[in-house]
């Protein structure tokens, strides 16, 4: 009991610290958990959505030259590479076309990339490609803060703000978890997500979560697991299979 409390501070402590670039705390009544991520995730959408108001992007001739470069430094074959060039060129063509668009024209393009990208990160055979979608997405946020730099600190605050929250949300997801995450979860998510800025200590939250004074137990404890929670899950699976007509496997 007395790890979980310990976890669960963690866990408040990782969300106030993905939160602090916009300015947000997390409520001291606020358990962890399912409720603490989706404060995080209702919080940032407020701060992008704020910070996208009068912004405008336009692709321009400088997008072009930044996706051949990431396409030919991608540890992919040739084949994965032909198909990521394409990708890439295709969603922004759908998004953007020739001219200017809005920030929530940006935010819908740069969704539909940063969400594939996720899914491939968690794919041991794509997580280059996960990798590479991710470079674009950065050089696409980058050159907005250079169109709009009235808004720059803010859209730069915004988006510092999502990538913690990012290695966050990936570290919540086990199953079982129920939400909750320790610091090896942040850490794997963190290598997972960026190998080389990982093995270089450059990767959000990694210098805040190895530096942090957790307590030793935290900071070896596994994926988090809640076993009420697994017991459930079991549950629910033998129910299931109870009803199986299971005369065909005999």
């Amino acid at each position: 009991m007395w790890l979980k409390k310990r976890i669960d501070k963690f866990n408040r402590a990782a969300v106030n610290h993905a939160l602090k670039p916009i300015g947000v705390t997390v409520p001291r009544n606020m358990k962890a958990g399912h409720a603490l991520i989706s404060f995080a995730y209702d919080k940032l959408e407020e701060a992008y959505d704020r910070a996208l108001m009068n912004v405008s992007f336009s692709a321009g001739a400088k997008l072009e030259p930044k996706i051949q470069e990431v396409v030919d430094e991608a540890h992919v074959s040739v084949d994965q590479a032909r198909w990521l060039g394409e990708y890439i060129k295709n969603k922004l063509d759908l998004h953007f076309g020739a001219g200017e668009v809005d920030g929530q024209a940006f935010k819908r393009a740069e969704r539909d990339l940063s969400d594939r990208a996720w899914r491939y990160r968690r794919q041991y055979n794509r997580r280059d490609l996960g990798t590479a979608l991710g470079e674009v997405v950065a050089f696409m946020q980058a050159s907005l803060c250079e169109q709009n730099p009235a808004q720059a600190e803010v859209l730069r605050q915004a988006f510092d703000a999502c990538a913690m929250f990012d290695l966050v949300a990936m570290a919540a997801c086990g199953v079982g978890a129920a939400g909750r995450f320790t610091p090896k979860d942040i850490l794997c998510a963190a290598l997972q997500k960026d190998r080389e800025a990982y093995l270089r200590g450059k990767a959000p939250m990694q210098d805040w979560v190895s530096s942090g004074n957790w307590g030793r137990a935290v900071l070896r404890a596994g994926p988090y697991n809640d076993d009420a929670r697994l017991d459930e899950l079991a549950k629910e699976l033998a129910d299931r299979l109870a009803t199986w007509d299971m005369s065909y496997y005999r």
